[in-house]
């Protein structure tokens, strides 16, 4: 996608950085630096607050999608299937860990816990993730949308779920 000029623009008129944006819209500096590089689209809340922060309408913001012949709403549901930080599935499967797999996924499916994932750096977490996010029964009972979020050691989680 091409950079969002509009928004960088109405940033720069007020004379603010990104983090200024950010601290005010209580979002993550890297949320509004994905906004205006054009890699995502602002959730309707956010384009809401953006446009009464800017005070101008959401076509001045460049904030509507850019895909011709299709709703808002479409746009943004393929946006939540489709994760950008989501990782693509490795183009190998994982090798003896289909026992863990199933039973993450039946896990998962079955609604009975939030699963955490945590190891020691390097032993396969993140590809073991993957695996599972890209399970077409996963994929099918979350339809909705799957969120790829790395929470760290201080994670924000406000710009997380509202990404």
């Amino acid at each position: 996608m091409a950079k969002n000029e509009l928004l960088i623009q109405a940033r720069t008129e007020k004379g603010w950085l990104q983090k200024e944006v950010a601290e005010r819209l209580g979002v993550s500096e890297v949320t509004v630096r994905r906004w205006e590089q054009g890699r995502v689209l602002p959730f309707r809340l956010h384009q809401q607050r953006l446009c009464e922060l800017y005070q101008k309408s959401a076509q001045e913001l460049g904030l509507m999608p850019a895909e011709a012949g299709r709703s808002f709403s479409s746009s943004l549901e393929a946006r939540l299937i489709n994760d950008p930080l989501l990782p693509t599935r490795a183009p190998i499967p994982l090798v003896g860990r289909d026992d863990v797999i199933h039973e993450v996924v039946s896990i998962l499916l079955a609604g009975k816990t939030p699963i955490v994932l945590h190891g020691l750096p390097g032993v396969g977490k993140t590809a073991l993730a993957t695996m599972i996010a890209h399970d077409p029964s996963i994929r099918a009972h979350f339809h909705d949308g799957i969120l790829w979020a790395s929470l760290g050691s201080h994670p924000h989680m406000l710009s997380l779920l509202g990404r």
